[in-house]
């Protein structure tokens, strides 16, 4: 019997398992962390997503940016807002450091998502706000799911948790939107082929290019295809006749310039650059900052500008 017990104790020891994080980014305003299910004596529950990969910080923004959020102030409530789930501010901090969770995040690991928006009154920060979402990879698509948007902190009590999101529990009202590219998962997620053209042009570090650019158009005649000579039918004073085309001949210059912009126009354009390649996460900051000063009236166009000019000049 004792024999028996040991054994069942020690299969059901093997099915328990315990959430674990890893912290990847931890800021003031910005909490990222890869989270798994690992068992009690062994490894972790596996989940099946295709990470880790590699994702662009430009498409990262492009595809969170897009999202659509109906906002109601009660769940019974039929009066709807519609906005995007991220604020500009939240949107560029949270796309720059979400690269390095997909890179680092293994298959068993999902990225969870706290970001802080603080509501400045007075002169000081007295309010918080959470916006909080879990997302991973699995196949082609790209999965984020919303836990809370705009959620007010109660900084009343002493060492406030962060409650961290979870997929499928539903503490707010709200839905996410279904727009072209985006497909609905549940009432509050979503999900997207990530590598589609709508969100950016692809790039050799992440999607490399499946067909090879077009030949260029030649700029000179084979001697199979060279066209004959052509007779004057009559002399005129006001016509020239056309000389015979040699086979090394080469084509005249406005055919071979239009050849030219044939061939350029089936290139593959050169992806856009990121304006913030380089910067740090204190210069995300600064930028932040600066772009509050700004839409609070504190500063003036020009001394705005300036400022953006000099936090985007360190990166390069």
């Amino acid at each position: 019997m004792t024999v028996w017990l040991t054994v069942a104790l020690l299969g059901l020891t093997g099915c328990i398992t315990q959430s674990v994080t890893e912290k990847v980014v931890d800021h003031y305003d910005l909490d990222i962390k890869l989270r798994g299910e690992k068992k009690l004596f062994g490894s972790y529950e596996p989940l099946g997503y295709n990470q880790p990969v590699t994702i662009s910080a430009q498409r990262l923004a492009n595809i969170l940016g897009g999202i659509q959020l109906d906002i109601r102030k009660s769940e019974n409530s039929s009066v709807r807002e519609r906005r995007s789930a991220f604020s500009a501010k939240m949107l560029l901090s949270v796309s720059k450091a979400l690269p390095e969770a997909f890179a680092k995040a293994s298959p068993n690991q999902q990225i969870i998502v706290m970001a802080l928006r603080k509501q400045m009154q007075k002169g000081i920060f007295n309010r918080k706000y959470l916006t909080s979402f879990t997302t991973y990879v699995q196949g082609d698509d790209l999965y984020v799911f919303f836990s809370r948007i705009e959620w007010q902190i109660d900084e009343s009590k002493k060492n406030t948790q962060i409650p961290q999101p979870w997929p499928g529990k539903k503490v707010m009202p709200f839905d996410t939107v279904a727009t072209p590219g985006y497909e609905l998962v549940g009432s509050q997620g979503v999900r997207v082929k990530w590598k589609r053209s709508q969100f950016g042009p692809s790039m050799p570090d992440t999607e490399p290019q499946t067909k090879p650019a077009s030949a260029p158009v030649p700029a000179v005649i084979p001697a199979a295809t060279a066209p004959a000579p052509v007779a004057p039918t009559a002399p005129s004073p006001k016509l020239e006749t056309t000389a015979p085309v040699t086979p090394t001949q080469t084509v005249p210059a406005a055919e071979a310039a239009a050849a030219t912009g044939a061939a350029a126009s089936t290139a593959t354009p050169a992806p856009p650059s990121d304006p913030f390649q380089g910067l740090t996460p204190d210069d995300l900051r600064d930028l932040a900052s600066l772009e509050e000063a700004y839409q609070a009236g504190r500063m003036d166009k020009e001394q705005y500008q300036r400022e953006r000019a000099r936090i985007l000049n360190r990166g390069r």
